[in-house]
């Protein structure tokens, strides 16, 4: 089974239909030219950093999905610790797995 790739101009396509926003609409939040946002779009020129942060702010998605295709880093798995307690003192050692 094949993976879609995403290039950056659908991204913000999938951004903005997921925002549930028309490109006139999503360009008005930016704010930028409805035509400016349709050759995002098309992938006839790439949008600045600044740009990607406004539409990733206005569409709801990551900033590091929306420019990589991939999303934020997960979170690491909690740590487990050891607690000793000797009087007053408490003392937390790294569990080790």
């Amino acid at each position: 089974m094949e993976i879609p790739v995403w290039t950056l101009a659908d991204r913000i396509t999938k951004a903005r239909n997921h925002a549930g926003l028309s490109q006139a609409e999503l360009a008005e939040k930016l704010p930028a030219a409805r035509n400016t946002l349709s050759r995002w779009e098309r992938g006839d020129m790439n949008p600045s950093r600044r740009s990607l942060e406004a539409i990733s702010k206005a569409t709801g998605v990551s900033f590091e999905w929306l420019v990589h295709g991939e999303p934020a880093s997960a979170p690491t798995a909690p740590q487990r610790f050891i607690v000793e307690v000797s009087g007053n003192t408490l003392t937390a050692s790294p569990l080790a797995d």
